[in-house]
């Protein structure tokens, strides 16, 4: 081999370790990429799921407190509708 071969040869070996490292370089950031939105999907399924479950206790309260309301006036009714025909509730 001639010393022309040999640094040709040498320069071919390191520009193959050289796209060798960025194809490495490139599947690594690939991944973290992949996961960080998986992440982030994930972050948003719990924010989303935390938003629902938050809605619907706040929803399930105001029912709540309005059929107490709705019981308690039709007590109150019921009271005042006896009190007028003189009989006890």
């Amino acid at each position: 081999m001639t010393k022309q071969t040999n640094t040709e040869l040498y320069s071919d070996i390191r520009m193959t370790d050289s796209l060798e490292r960025a194809l490495l370089q490139r599947a690594m950031l690939d991944e973290i990429d992949a996961q960080r939105a998986e992440a982030m999907r994930a972050m948003f399924r719990a924010i989303g799921n935390g938003v629902n479950r938050t809605f619907k206790a706040v929803f399930n309260t105001i029912v709540e407190a309005r059929k107490h309301q709705a019981r308690a006036a039709l007590r109150s009714s019921m009271a005042r509708s006896a009190s007028l025909h003189g009989k006890a509730a």
